[in-house]
């Protein structure tokens, strides 16, 4: 942040698909370099998947940027982005953090509702697994239609949410049983709540990786952190 009160959002890395933001395909940035067209927007939150990033801003709106084969950035097409768009579908939501996975995208808003978008071959999604992608963000009902999210995160190809109430679901791929459901299922189109271990766990914050999950739980007497993959 800078003494305006303005933010300023770097990127660095390989840059293959435009994912950096500033304006090309293929030019790689060894150290943080500056995204030119966001100075001046106050951003509140960023997230990365494989080939694409999401931008929060303070004002609630959505900028995505890289690669959009399967609709990864949620502007209803494939086209390659190298400088990050506003997501004009999610126009009147207020947005506030996010993760991409390999090819799909999964986003909260302030009333504690989940959004998901891009590829859904393993019902990373959490919707009708019968849709191989979803164009544009779509709001994820069923398990969460009646709680309130407070965190999202995402992993190559499932999905996670917390809720205030301290309950974790996961949904999407379950090959390598990255969901935390057991091995009796290869994937959940849906959100499933994880019990197992969690029982009787209040859960405080939850993140991601390609094929794992982690999580930490907290009561008076001890705090604890989960892993598995």
């Amino acid at each position: 942040k800078n003494n305006d009160e303005t933010t300023d959002v770097y990127t660095y890395g390989k840059c293959h698909f435009g994912q950096l933001g500033h304006g090309d395909q293929y030019t790689d940035q060894n150290i943080p370099t500056l995204i030119q067209s966001l100075k001046g927007i106050k951003v509140s939150a960023v997230g990365a998947g494989e080939s694409h990033i999401l931008i929060f801003t303070e004002e609630g709106h959505l900028y995505t940027c890289g690669c959009s084969f399967f609709y990864a950035t949620g502007h209803g097409n494939e086209s390659l982005l190298f400088v990050p768009k506003k997501i004009e579908s999610l126009e009147g939501e207020v947005m506030i953090q996010g993760q991409g996975g390999q090819a799909h995208s999964i986003a909260l808003n302030n009333k504690g509702e989940v959004f998901c978008w891009g590829k859904n071959k393993e019902g990373q999604c959490g919707c009708d697994s019968s849709l191989s992608n979803i164009k544009i963000p779509t709001k994820v009902t069923t398990e969460l239609s009646e709680k309130r999210i407070i965190q999202v995160a995402s992993g190559r190809s499932h999905c996670l949410a917390l809720s205030d109430d301290g309950f974790v679901y996961s949904w999407g791929d379950n090959s390598r049983g990255q969901l935390g459901l057991g091995s009796e299922i290869t994937f959940s189109a849906f959100p499933k709540v994880i019990k197992g271990a969690l029982e009787n766990k209040f859960c405080v914050s939850i993140g991601g990786g390609s094929e794992c999950f982690f999580f930490w739980s907290y009561n008076k007497r001890r705090k604890t952190i989960f892993i598995w993959r």
